[in-house]
């Protein structure tokens, strides 16, 4: 898994500033293709940088303070998505 997918998604995530269902993310993204969207949410949840609630096939993943900034990330990416 690429980290920029990843990182392409963190970021949505944290600019939602709410939690975001799978379909909201495929609105946010769609060119990140149906069968790269799900991969990619499990390996951020999995590596701790989302966290997730709610039953399986209807999630909602977030970023919390808990959850790790992934690696390529800059401060002023992280600023930009929260301003």
């Amino acid at each position: 898994m690429a980290a920029s997918v990843v990182n392409t998604v963190w970021l949505e995530i944290l600019r939602a500033q709410r939690p975001i269902t799978y379909g909201e993310l495929a609105e946010a993204l769609p060119e990140l293709p149906h069968s790269r969207r799900g991969p990619t949410l499990n390996v951020a949840y999995r590596l701790g940088y989302v966290e997730r609630s709610g039953s399986p096939r209807s999630y909602a993943y977030r970023v919390t303070p808990r959850c790790t900034v992934p690696p390529g990330i800059t401060v002023l990416e992280v600023l930009e998505a929260t301003s």
